[in-house]
């Protein structure tokens, strides 16, 4: 399906749990065989923010009318629990694989962690196939216009012109880009004014799912190990649910609307 095909109301209505990285981005779809190694690409190459782009900025207007912020994020993030998976894992295979370079006397993730999860994602889920059906579905779920909502400046991380790291949803250290972390940090008065934001939309944008939803892990840059298999199937059961619940309230509040 090509951006031509495929109308606003569609990915608002019944197209709205569609993956649409190969919609806004058709040259990704000869890179990958499954979602998992789509969303990858579509995070490694240079490609159009599916999120912020201007059709689905027409989805966001159609569904929820023209006073709205202009910025937007995904609600919920497949690729960070897929990265703590795929980087105990990679320890684990060592070698050239290895997920961690010297930083001074530390260690950090290695700047090409996605390219490497990328080039050994069949050695990484050997043994893995449950855990790969689960991630593949969410990943495939990430993109759809059901996981995606508009934001104001400040809701997700970012960096201002002088170099200083904004605090929001996609702060590493204190929220790993889940809701659930950044909600319990805006609660604890790291950001009084997008707390105030939250609490007013979060009816209007159907996110009290997303956000009450814990995350697999008790702090968000915590690693995956086996320990935590069970927690973390349960998470991605829940994640996908959370998506298509919200799949659901769009089109049913879309079709009531137009009656």
């Amino acid at each position: 399906m090509e951006i031509e095909s495929i109308t606003v109301e569609d990915i608002v209505t019944t197209h709205n749990n569609i993956n649409l990285i190969p919609i806004i981005n058709p040259s990704l779809n000869v890179l990958a065989i499954d979602a998992i190694e789509l969303m990858l690409n579509y995070r490694i190459q240079n490609t159009i923010e599916v999120d912020s782009c201007t059709i689905i900025k027409d989805c966001y207007m159609l569904r929820y009318g023209k006073h709205i912020p202009d910025k937007a994020d995904t609600i919920l993030n497949a690729l960070n629990p897929l990265k703590a998976f795929c980087i105990f894992r990679l320890k684990k295979i060592g070698g050239t694989v290895y997920p961690f370079c010297k930083n001074g006397n530390g260690w950090i993730i290695r700047h090409d962690i996605l390219k490497v999860m990328l080039d050994n994602l069949k050695t990484i889920f050997d043994g893995y196939d449950e855990l790969k059906v689960k991630f593949n579905r969410f990943s495939d779920l990430m993109y759809c216009f059901a996981n995606l909502m508009p934001a104001p400046k400040g809701y997700n991380a970012y960096t201002d012109s002088e170099g200083n790291h904004i605090f929001g949803k996609g702060t590493y250290k204190e929220n790993n880009d889940y809701p659930w972390f950044y909600l319990k940090n805006l609660q604890n008065g790291r950001d009084s004014e997008m707390l105030l934001w939250l609490n007013n939309n979060m009816d209007k944008y159907h996110l009290q799912e997303a956000f009450h939803l814990r995350p697999p892990f008790s702090g968000p840059n915590e690693y995956y190990d086996d320990n935590k298999y069970d927690k973390l199937m349960e998470y991605l059961d829940n994640a996908i649910q959370v998506i298509e619940n919200r799949a659901k309230w769009l089109f049913e509040g879309r079709t009531n609307a137009r009656k």
